[in-house]
């Protein structure tokens, strides 16, 4: 299956297109812009930004349940959720004011880390052992793909390039 972001006439939902049987089902439909993020390891949760015209959040929509949940309350424009392959780690970017973060939300906890980015930073991705992102940003360094170690919070601009654009890892 997957997960679509589709405008149908001024309306923009989410839907769920299985690829054996080519059916396109509505998941989510809301007054304003969805756009699907991130689906958890265990296949039970979409992560998600809705933008009602204010700016934009990060949700959690229960499959299941079909619950829907703010994580983000901080800044007016939340991007780019992704779960984390190897905890219950939801991370999204919250772009403020103050600055550009990393934001760290653990779902069974409900608590957040936030890592502040010296830069604009975009399109964050985990490695598959969930130890690494890449990512998109541009810096005093450079502009390009970034390496980020969750454990030491330490990056450098990894591949040079303004046209680099959605980074992603591969097991081959």
């Amino acid at each position: 299956k997957l997960i679509l972001t589709i405008g149908k006439e001024q309306n923009i939902g989410l839907y769920i297109l299985d690829l054996k049987t080519k059916k396109l089902t509505l998941l989510l439909s809301k007054k304003g812009v969805l756009q699907a993020g991130s689906i958890s390891r265990d296949g039970n949760y979409l992560a998600l930004v809705w933008d009602k015209g204010a700016g934009s959040q990060i949700y959690i929509y229960n499959l299941k349940t079909h619950n829907l949940q703010r994580i983000s309350y901080k800044g007016k424009h939340n991007i780019s959720p992704r779960f984390s392959p190897k905890d219950n780690k939801l991370l999204y970017i919250s772009l403020r004011p103050s600055g550009t973060y990393l934001v760290f939300y653990d779902l069974k906890t409900q608590t957040y880390q936030e890592l502040k980015f010296s830069g604009f930073i975009e399109d964050p991705v985990f490695s598959p052992d969930g130890n690494y992102i890449l990512a998109r940003a541009k810096t005093s360094s450079g502009t390009g793909i970034y390496l980020i170690h969750l454990d030491s919070r330490l990056s450098f601009l990894y591949l040079p390039g303004k046209n680099l654009l959605f980074p992603d890892w591969t097991s081959f």
